[in-house]
């Protein structure tokens, strides 16, 4: 099993070069951290496209609480 955990740092103009990567490598888990609430649906549609269908977020439960970032 390839796990890939990462910081994307809320970088929404490197959102194709990130998924460009993790298709690279063919994981078979993401966990992706400081995710923008700009960036969580592009995103996820994202993951989905590169075989990853099971997507969850956390930006919507981060904004609640006053939070810039969650996690995707």
């Amino acid at each position: 099993m390839r796990v890939i955990s990462w910081n994307v740092q809320g970088r929404v103009k490197a959102l194709p070069e990130q998924l460009k990567a993790l298709a690279e490598r063919q994981p078979d888990l993401v966990a992706l951290q400081e995710v923008r609430e700009s960036t969580v649906e592009r995103l996820g549609d994202g993951l989905r496209a590169i075989d990853l269908p099971f997507v969850t977020e956390s930006v919507s439960f981060a904004l609640e609480q006053g939070r810039k970032y969650g996690v995707c």
